[in-house]
């Protein structure tokens, strides 16, 4: 571009609507070309954008350069408006807001007037003399600042400048860049790949999806900061719920306090540490929203790892006394802190990458590339963000990039690389964008049939070209083969795309691709793997429904399509479409599959992987000259879903589009040829397969296609045919393995293709169609698995395929035959161990089942038929030691028992087959789960009527009966079969005898081990080797023996230990057996805490507990448990089973009660009153429920932290008789309500949700005494009365202090003189402890009381606590809000109507105590003390109000 002269300013576009902002943007770009190497720059719109300069340079040394622009309009003058005043003004606002600012720049788009005389004589002074005179008065006299102008020639010479024509063109030239340009540039070069690409079915991996964010500075990349967020604040929230429990433990010595104090110490120092980490992500957030790549490039995860490591470093936890509590609780809350490491370790490790100015994708056919680049763009174009994509193939034949892209983009070639490149960067800058220049598919640049070099002479310079600009990413795709040819260094930033890479991605893409082809499938629990290539999916949507546009849908079953069947019919598909549009070929003729035969034979005989192009073009056209218009070479060559081009050492080839489709073709093309099966166990074969050197290319891809298309086409699997050769039969004889070795080494190359050959055929009947599998064949999967524990893994891996295919016969069925054919400990050491490793993923697994049993939807009745196979494969998972697993594996067993109960019972009676306790005890525990949800169904009384009695009197049969083949003295197990009869006879009274429901009853006198015996243990035994450790042998037996808690050793403890060590060895535990096993699990690395059981439990631990409760079941028929604490159930019983669920968390109280915050703090605190939360007492329509509703209790706490502010209140309410009312009342009136003489709510720990209201033992009553002081009297009392009590007194003398005591004959004391009355409390605590059971987090609600449920025939339902009336009309509610510890409500209402009638029936009244605090709520104890210095403490500001009920 030539020099220039003048700069018209006119030219200056407006920028968010203001040319001045286009001359800011201007001088920023000049300053940021000369000036950007001397430090760094804060653009416009930073936190410099104001306070007397546009933007600044803070050098390395500290100090600051800064630019002030004044863009004036008309002719620019400074006397004109006191446009030199407002240029003062601005110098002295930088001055104080930049105190290192040493130089100041004054941008006009006029140059400064001088000094001149009239004509006639009079002088003007000019605004040189202004800059350099008067201007520089504004600076401080202490300051050092220069001064400097930019003024029109200023700007001349640097647009003159070589290095700043990119900035001219931009603002003055025509290289005029909008959202319309690169809309129109992205069109053109879109319409070559529209056909591929479809904006509704992208689907990308979250590991690819973050690097093209963090490149581009997309702003999507913030769900992923924001999840992250969540995530630590869990854990978070978890470390300071353990620091308050292990701070206020108590019952400790005082060292153990002075210890447990040091080491909180350090633990609270860590939220430091955790303050910091979500500062930095705070910062990270803030360079994707604000568009600060440079303050991004700069963040390091080093940082955070070495201030994460100087607080753990401090944490010791060796202080304390080994094996201890506190040292168990110290150690739970280290590693916590560890595990909040470890979160964002693993999110920076994963998802945070270097900032990149070029990315390079590569992958093979097929992997979606194109897809890939083209939703980059189109995503970018739709928001109106800048974006240029390009197809590699329209630089075929082009010797330069720059010159290749700027004809493509119609640019002047007047306008250099640079000055183009230039232009962009500056763009970017401007609207704050990234703009990604894309080149797809570069191994599509073909130059003379050949492929060009262009990118391999030029690519890496324009790379380097675009690297200089900091608003420019470069993003390339090209094939796996290319690569090469086009890097010669391989360390360029390269990322591989493989399809669809994880489950998730395959999900959901093939929900997409179904959805927009309108196939309608069953994808519940389908094998989608089958569909990980992009490519892959496209060819099954297409042929399945080829006419997808009209609307018509379209269903498949994916189970019963074999890969090689889709195959075939896309080929045929191609060949119709192929030959009925060209007219060098006939209608219908088999081109494509007489080419493709063609081809597969000369790679099988030639033992290639791809052919090269011109020996293809004479298998297919014949060995003439090329003739574009006649070639059927090219015909096919075209079919890029068939066949692709690929180059290699500067020869180019041609091949399948994959090596599966390649393999399929080979295979077809050996069976149709071989009129002998035997062919395929011949030497010659052998060796194309299993030879060292020279082995086929394609020969994994042969053998798998042979061992599926076989049984397909002739009705015989590959290890059938092993058995023809009588050599490969005779290495199989047990003479084989006498010969000597060098005899046996000729052999050994058929050994190898023996072993490889049926390993292959083995895996692939898992991917067969099920009608292709025959009996034998799963005698033979049956005869692997129990042959070796070694066969195992790679089975049970295979399984997962087949499990829920309701026609394989390798599903659920047959897996549950050989998992239920081994012992505890051979199923413990192979089955339960690898759902242990896999656990994560299985738990996943659980939940979409899960999902889909709440569903009531009508469904398929091979829908139906997946969810019984999987209820059975699901069944095994509570074998599990993974305490999650094995919980959420009971929880959707329960939900599967909801929906189908009479095929889940069916399923419990076979588990109770199972010689694994852990099961049956579990799918019990869900069996009376079951029950306690359904039986007071509204919606149906089939369970009722018919389910109901089959269960109870099946389960009396198999348990209880005097032969009962399953009796067992499991407390938790025997217990929940007795419940779920118990349930049964309320329905069906009469479904027993007398003297059958006498055998379901407590005490037993038969059933299960009764006679135990007993094994000596030895200090080992409880060491870390042995099956019981140091907790359970002391706290946990010693919570079934009398006298035997903590520590105290009793000769009965001693007895059950050795009887629990005796039964545990019974069930199969031995120390050699399990060490590898229990080395791995890592023992003390999966505790949890000191009241919560580990997540991941000992093998050990399992039989432990397995035999503890046999014991406990035992000792409870010999009344030898002590039941003052576990009254109903024993206090280890670890899961709800009737799965209780809290309302939804809904702000309910909306009145605000913490007062007028204009108000002065102290006088709302001494002087607040009553709040006001009489309007919740009563209710209308509440929840949109008709009809009054009265509220039972409750409690509100409300706290503004800003205001200091907090108030807590109770709503309790008593049900009182009429005779005792009037006294009542005149007594609560005049009582203190505070110093907790409002009684408590009853609590029920160990009481299931669903049994609240079914049994009356499963929960305490509801009455208490209402106590009043009405008066007191003196009384003289002797020792031993009540009230007695000696006289204490200190003898003092010069050494020593002693306290002494002194029991006088008599003494006199104070009597209170008492009034107590009976009432009813209208509701109860259901208190069951989320320590539990992970899926049991839902303890702690306050219901309905079971007295005025039952009286009035209220029916609870499942997952909820709210009752109904008997004609299924909502009767309580129970209302919930929970926003942070201090903002919160939970308030229980009942139905008017029904208050009234109990009250009528009974006659009671009704009355409401209410009572609560005013408090305030300080950030610092500074503020405390400075508040109660100046506003003494006087007393504690509570209120209280009585409220009588009135029907």
């Amino acid at each position: 571009m030539t020099g220039i002269e003048n700069i018209d300013f006119g030219k200056l576009k407006p920028y968010d609507g203001k040319v001045t902002q286009c001359f800011e943007q201007l001088c920023y770009q000049i300053a940021l070309k000369e000036y950007g190497h001397l430090g760094k720059f804060t653009p416009i719109d930073g936190s410099g954008g104001d306070g007397g300069v546009e933007f600044y340079l803070k050098h390395n040394n500290g100090e600051t350069w800064g630019w002030q622009c004044k863009f004036f309009g008309d002719n620019g003058r400074l006397n004109v408006s006191s446009r030199d005043t407002a240029i003062e003004n601005s110098l002295e606002t930088a001055c104080r807001n930049h105190m290192n600012l040493t130089k100041w720049f004054l941008c006009l788009k006029t140059d400064l007037t001088t000094d001149s005389l009239s004509s006639k004589g009079k002088f003007s002074k000019g605004e040189r003399s202004w800059f350099n005179n008067e201007l520089p008065k504004k600076i401080p006299t202490s300051r050092i600042i220069n001064l400097e102008l930019w003024g029109k020639s200023d700007f001349v010479s640097f647009l003159n400048s070589a290095k700043l024509l990119g900035i001219r063109s931009f603002f003055f030239g025509e290289l005029e860049f909008n959202d319309g340009w690169f809309n129109r540039r992205f069109e053109e070069n879109y319409q070559k790949v529209k056909d591929k690409f479809d904006p509704d079915l992208h689907s990308i991996d979250q590991y690819t999806q973050t690097i093209i964010d963090f490149s581009l500075l997309n702003t999507g990349y913030l769900k992923h900061l924001e999840g992250l967020k969540k995530e630590l604040l869990d854990k978070a929230n978890q470390i300071k719920s353990a620091i308050v429990d292990f701070r206020d433990e108590k019952n400790i010595s005082k060292k153990e306090e002075s210890i447990r104090g040091a080491y909180l110490i350090v633990c609270q120092d860590f939220q430091k540490h955790i303050s910091l980490v979500f500062e930095k992500i705070d910062s990270l957030k803030n360079c994707f929203v604000s568009f600060k790549g440079t303050e991004l490039s700069s963040f390091q995860i080093e940082d955070l790892r070495k201030d994460f490591f100087k607080y753990l470093d401090k944490i010791d936890y060796s202080s304390f006394e080994e094996k201890s509590r506190a040292a168990r609780d110290a150690y739970s809350i280290s590693y916590l802190i560890s595990e909040f490491g470890e979160i964002y370790e693993r999110f920076f490790r994963n998802y945070f990458h270097q900032s990149q100015r070029t990315i390079h994708f590569i992958s093979d056919a097929g992997k979606g590339k194109t897809h890939l680049s083209c939703d980059i763009a189109f995503k970018r174009i739709q928001q109106n963000e800048p974006a240029i994509f390009l197809t590699a193939d329209k630089f075929s034949g082009e010797k330069s990039i720059s010159e290749a892209i700027r004809k493509i983009l119609d640019v002047e070639n007047k306008f250099t690389e640079d000055e183009f490149l230039d232009a962009l960067d500056i763009y970017g800058s401007i609207v704050k964008k990234k703009v990604p220049i894309i080149i797809d598919g570069l191994n599509e640049t073909i130059e003379n049939r050949y492929f060009s070099p262009i990118w391999k002479n030029h690519l890496s310079s324009f790379e380097t070209k675009t690297n200089e600009r900091d608003n420019l990413v470069l993003i390339t795709t090209c094939r796996n083969s290319y690569k090469n040819r086009v890097w010669a260094d391989s360390n360029a930033n390269f990322h591989y795309l493989n399809g669809f890479d994880d489950y998730e991605t395959i999900q959901e893409a093939v929900n997409k691709y179904f959805s927009k082809y309108l196939l309608k499938a069953d994808l519940f629990f389908a094998r989608l793997e089958k569909f990980r290539e992009p490519i892959f999916l496209k060819i099954f949507c297409e042929i399945k429904n080829p006419n997808w546009r009209s609307g018509d849908p379209v269903e498949v079953n994916i189970e019963e399509e074999s890969t090689y069947d889709i195959f075939k019919e896309y080929l045929d598909q191609v060949n119709r479409r192929v030959t009925n549009s060209n007219h060098l070929l006939r209608s219908n003729e088999p081109f494509i599959n007489n080419s493709l035969s063609v081809l597969s034979e000369f790679l099988w005989e030639n033992d290639l992987r791809e052919i090269p192009i011109d020996k293809f073009y004479t298998l297919i056209d014949g060995d003439k000259e090329y003739d574009k218009d006649n070639s059927k070479a090219d015909i096919l060559i075209s079919e890029g879903l068939v066949m692709t081009r690929d180059i290699r050492e500067k020869i180019e080839f041609v091949s399948f589009t994959y090596d599966m489709l390649a393999g399929f073709l080979i295979g077809v093309r050996l069976i149709e040829r071989t009129n002998n099966l035997k062919y395929f166990t011949s030497t010659e074969f052998i060796n194309k397969i299993i030879r060292e050197k020279g082995q086929h290319p394609l020969y994994e891809d042969v053998l798998y296609a042979l061992c599926m298309l076989l049984p397909q086409v002739k009705n015989v699997a590959m290890h059938e045919l092993l058995k023809t050769n009588w050599k490969l039969r005779f290495t199989k004889k047990s003479i084989f393995k006498k010969l000597p070795k060098f005899v046996k080494k000729q052999f050994k190359e058929s050994i190898s293709f023996s072993n490889y050959c049926f390993s292959q055929s083995v895996v692939t009947l898992f991917s067969l169609p099920a009608q292709f599998v025959q009996d034998t064949d799963r005698e033979l999967v049956r005869s692997l698995f129990n042959r070796s524990i070694e066969n195992h893994k790679p089975l049970l891996d295979l399984f997962f395929k087949t499990v829920s295919d309701t026609k394989h016969p390798l599903n659920s069925n047959f897996f549950s035959q050989l998992l239920a054919s081994l012992e505890m400990n051979a199923r413990d050491l192979s089955w339960t161990e690898y759902i242990r490793k896999r656990a994560y993923d299985l738990e996943e697994f659980v939940e979409e089942f899960e999902q889909q049993c709440k569903l009531n939807n009508r469904e398929s009745e091979i829908l139906i038929r997946k969810q019984h196979l999987l209820a059975k494969f699901i069944l095994w998972f509570l074998t599990s030691t993974n305490r999650n697993l094995r919980d959420k594996s009971t929880r959707a067993l329960y939900y599967y028992g909801r929906k189908f109960p009479s095929s889940f019972s069916k399923l419990v009676f076979e588990s109770l087959k199972i010689n694994d306790p852990y099961v049956w005890e579990r799918s019990l525990a869900c069996l009376y789960g079951v029950s306690m949800g359904n039986h007071n169904s509204i919606s149906s009384d089939k369970f009722r009527k018919e389910t109901l009695p089959e269960i109870g009197k099946s389960l009396h049969d198999l348990m209880f009966k005097n032969d009962a083949p399953f009796s067992t003295t499991h407390i938790l197990a025997r217990d929940y079969a007795r419940r779920t009869i118990e349930i049964c006879l309320i329905h069906h009274p009469n479904l027993l005898t007398s003297s059958e429901i006498e055998e379901i009853r407590p005490p037993y006198s038969y059933g299960g081990i009764r006679d135990l015996g007993e094994r000596n243990h030895e200090e080992i035994e409880f060491g870390y080797s042995g099956p019981i450790h140091m907790d359970f042998s002391n706290y946990t037996i010693g919570r079934i023996v009398k006298d035997g808690g903590s520590y105290a050793n009793p000769p009965e403890k001693v007895k059950v230990r050795k009887q629990i060590l005796w039964r545990i060895h019974d069930l199969g535990w031995n120390e050699e057996l399990f060490k590898e096993a229990e080395t791995s699990l890592g023992n003390d690395n999966y505790y949890s805490g000191r009241t919560e059981r580990a997540k991941v439990e000992r093998y050990g631990k399992k039989y432990s507990w397995i035999a503890f409760f046999e014991n406990a079941g035992l000792r409870n028929d010999l009344g030898l448990l002590e039941k003052e604490w576990d009254r109903y159930r024993l206090s280890d019983a670890d899961i709800d089973p009737s799965f209780p669920q809290k309302p939804p968390n809904e702000l309910f109280v909306t009145h605000d009660l913490l007062g007028d915050r204009n108000s002065p703090l102290e006088k709302w605190y001494e002087e607040g009153g009553m709040p006001h939360i009489e309007d919740y007492l009563t209710q209308t329509a509440l929840k949109g429920r008709d009809g009054e509703w009265i509220c039972l209790d409750g409690f509100i706490v409300q706290e503004d932290v800003p205001a200091e502010r907090e108030r807590f209140s109770f709503i309790r309410s008593f049900l009182v008789e009429e005779k005792d009312y009037s006294k009542v009342m005149d007594l609560l009136n005049k009582q203190n309500l505070g110093g907790r003489w409002l009684p408590e709510k009853h609590e029920n720990y160990y009481t299931y949700g669903g049994e609240l209201y079914i049994f009356d033992e499963a929960t305490y009553d509801n009455y208490t005494e209402l106590e009043f002081v009405v008066g007191k009297r003196k009384e003289k009392v002797k020792p031993g009365d009540p009230g007695y009590y000696p006289s204490i007194f200190l003898d003092i003398d010069k050494e020593d202090i002693e306290i002494n005591k002194e029991f006088p004959e008599e003494i006199e004391i104070e009597v209170s003189e008492l009034e107590k009355f009976e009432a009813l409390m209208p509701v109860m605590k259901y208190n069951w402890e989320s320590y539990h059971s992970s899926v049991n987090k839902d303890g702690h609600v306050t219901v309905v009381a079971k007295e005025l449920a039952n009286q009035l025939g209220l029916v609870s339902q499942p997952q909820t606590f709210d009752l109904l009336d008997q004609d299924g009309t909502a009767a309580s509610i129970n209302v919930y809000f929970h926003n942070e510890y201090n903002n919160n409500h939970s308030l229980v209402y009942l139905r008017k109507d029904l208050l009234d009638k109990y009250l009528k029936d009974k006659k009671m009244k009704f009355v409401w105590a209410i009572w609560g605090e005013r408090q305030l709520t300080f950030k610092t104890n500074e503020r405390r003390t400075e508040f109660f210095t100046a506003h003494p403490f006087k007393d504690h500001q509570v209120f209280q109000k009585v409220i009588e009920y009135e029907k």
